[in-house]
């Protein structure tokens, strides 16, 4: 499957860098599907290479809620022993965020979103991979200048409370958990913003703070 996946040149420590962020979740794809799979369960696992998509189903449903996987809150292997397996050559998140790693990098390679069904009278779970980039429209500009405005409210929220969660993003502007929580990523991207705790705890400050909590500590 990766190697059908382009690589662009570059360099990293004088050599080239032969691995992406895509080459990456597809892996986490392939170990989601072996670790989450039901070997009881009717036929095996099918992966399936088109060019334009990757899809791969195994059998068995999410034993969590599947908004709960994408958002990368819970999580809970059918089989946990190839899980260890998997995470002793680094291979497959730790935390549970693998759904969600693939989403985030989807969106940020601006592939076309990913999708995620559980086939109940199958009693399969199936992922497709779109290898098609996202089309352009002419609203992409009002899109931006939404995204723009939005990111002003969670700057103002925070320099008025000194900090947010996922959730009070969510609230604040009328959006869901998964939306909210793309912008707080692209905010600490951006160096905005700085998060602190733990994924259930999570809180998010202006950069500027944090690096002034350093200065005092260190003049301590």
């Amino acid at each position: 499957m990766a190697q059908n996946i382009k690589v662009p040149f570059k360099v990293i420590g004088g050599l080239r860098a032969e691995d992406t962020p895509t080459h990456k979740v597809i892996r986490e794809a392939l170990a989601n599907c072996l670790i989450h799979a039901d070997y009881y369960g009717r036929r095996g696992l099918v992966v399936k290479y088109k060019p334009h998509e990757i899809t791969l189903e195994n059998p068995g449903r999410f034993r969590i809620d599947i908004a709960a996987a994408i958002e990368g809150t819970i999580t809970d292997p059918r089989n946990s022993l190839l899980m260890k397996f998997f995470n002793l050559i680094n291979v497959g998140e730790r935390s549970g965020r693998g759904i969600y790693e693939i989403y985030r990098v989807w969106t940020e390679m601006k592939w076309n979103t990913p999708t995620l069904i559980e086939m109940l009278e199958a009693d399969r779970t199936k992922l497709t991979l779109p290898l098609k980039k996202v089309t352009i429209k002419n609203d992409d500009k009002k899109d931006t200048q939404k995204t723009t405005a939005q990111k002003e409210l969670i700057l103002s929220y925070i320099e008025e409370h000194g900090e947010i969660t996922t959730r009070e993003a969510a609230e604040l502007l009328l959006v869901g958990l998964s939306r909210s929580k793309a912008l707080l990523h692209q905010l600490t991207d951006g160096g905005k913003i700085t998060p602190q705790g733990d994924n259930k705890n999570r809180i998010y400050c202006l950069a500027r703070t944090e690096n002034v909590r350093i200065v005092k500590r260190a003049n301590r």
